[in-house]
């Protein structure tokens, strides 16, 4: 990937796993769990280039100050975001990343789990796998959304 991109300023390079084990759950007092899970993003840094991103979770802002979790029931798990290439802090990548999952104006939540980038990725491969055969030019964006 550095050679390919030798000519670029500087390089960004994010794992992003969807399946990490922890969970996230909001304790109001001594042994008290609050009846809805932790904030949407809360984070957990596992060490200088390895933090946990909770994209799901407790959105009071959403209803007007009220507790508010779209979906409805569970424990959210949070996204692994490992930095393997990149400058600037791990809190930086989290808001960004947690920027991204509100970026799909094509449904009415306020949030996706993943950030939109991936979700566009895995349509996209879907939909190119699909086709018989993809001539050698440009194709509108909007074609694939």
């Amino acid at each position: 990937m550095f050679d390919a991109l030798q000519n670029a300023d500087s390089i960004e390079l994010v794992h992003v796993q969807q399946s990490c084990g922890w969970r996230g759950v909001f304790i109001v007092g001594p042994q008290q769990p609050h009846g809805y899970p932790c904030h949407r993003g809360t984070t957990f840094q596992l060490g200088s280039n390895e933090d946990s991103l909770w994209t799901q979770g407790n959105l009071p802002a959403a209803a007007g100050g009220k507790d508010y979790y779209k979906e409805g029931k569970g424990i959210p798990e949070p996204l692994l975001l490992v930095r393997h290439a990149g400058l600037g802090s791990i809190d930086d990548l989290c808001r960004e990343t947690l920027a991204l999952t509100k970026m799909d104006w094509n449904n009415d939540g306020p949030y996706d789990r993943l950030p939109v980038t991936l979700n566009f990725a895995g349509t996209l491969a879907t939909i190119v796998k699909r086709m018989q055969k993809l001539q050698p030019q440009s194709y509108p964006v909007r074609l694939f959304m």
